[in-house]
């Protein structure tokens, strides 16, 4: 039986015997069991604790090698130490299954997955700066505890100094602190992020004019006054119309008032130059107003 046997029957098989094969599953490596067969000595010298497959596989060479094809074999095994392979079986309306499973059993069977959210800010800063360190130190010619590439710091003569999961949390959370530190002592302008010029778009010069005379002019000078700053301002002479426009007393303040087609009769300016005058006009008078 046992030369055809695996160690996940051999195991069955002695539970079966004990109507507890529902109760307990095989790993990989475990559970563990004690076993001893005629000829290896007394039990208490001879007997081999068998965890794995290859483990179970050179003790039956063993046994076949020295007692042929038959052999009496003894097992021992205590559950107290299967804990972490028991089957738990869901029962329905139990507290836990509608709460989630308790603490010790998360821990022995994996029941929830962590997520980074329910770990605090410090301690995900921590693991991303680990994560550096383990980035620019990693080394391949010394495994990690996890049989993976490992973490070594190499100083300037290339000695390489090992860098274990404790060593790496101390370092991060170093860096963390030295980081810290930095900002909190720049001046408040210069720890936050650095201000980008906005294209600003360039304005319009106001219209207001500054008008040239100073100080105000006499009323009776008025007239003269506005065209000449016309002529300044906008570049249309209409200085010559100033009699014209005198003797019918089209002042500052009425031109604008004055129908456009008038304007131009007395004037003979263009219809554009006789309405830029009137909105010139207006401005004019309008800062004048403000130096009374």
């Amino acid at each position: 039986v046992l030369r055809d046997s695996t160690r996940a029957d051999f195991i069955l098989a002695f539970l079966l015997a004990h109507s507890l094969h529902e109760k307990y599953r095989v790993g990989t490596n475990g559970p563990s069991f004690k076993f001893w067969w005629t000829g290896c000595g007394p039990k208490k010298d001879g007997s081999i604790t068998i965890d794995t497959d290859a483990e179970f596989s050179d003790a039956v060479k063993s046994i076949l090698a020295k007692t042929g094809a038959k052999a009496t074999v003894s097992v021992e095994f205590d559950t107290d130490g299967w804990v972490p392979f028991r089957v738990r079986k869901r029962v329905a309306g139990d507290d836990e299954d509608e709460q989630g499973p308790g603490v010790g059993d998360e821990l022995l069977y994996g029941t929830k997955v962590p997520r980074v959210g329910d770990y605090d800010i410090k301690t995900q800063v921590n693991g991303h700066f680990i994560e550096l360190i383990e980035k620019r130190w990693k080394c391949n010619e010394h495994g990690s505890e996890n049989n993976g590439p490992g973490c070594c710091y190499r100083d300037a003569l290339g000695n390489h100094w090992g860098l274990n999961m404790r060593k790496k949390k101390f370092y991060a959370s170093a860096l963390v602190r030295l980081l810290s530190d930095m900002t909190s002592s720049l001046p408040a302008n210069q720890a936050s992020a650095p201000s980008i010029p906005v294209p600003v778009t360039p304005r319009k010069p106001s219209s207001t004019i500054n008008t040239p005379f100073s100080p105000i002019p006499p009323r009776s000078s008025e007239l003269h006054a506005c065209l000449v700053d016309f002529l300044s301002k906008e570049g249309v002479d209409l200085t010559h119309c100033e009699s014209a426009l005198a003797e019918r007393r089209f002042i500052p303040s009425v031109l604008p008032k004055v129908p456009v087609a008038r304007l131009i009769e007395v004037t003979g300016a263009v219809e554009g130059d006789a309405i830029l005058l009137q909105s010139f006009c207006d401005t004019w008078c309008a800062r004048l107003e403000e130096k009374k």
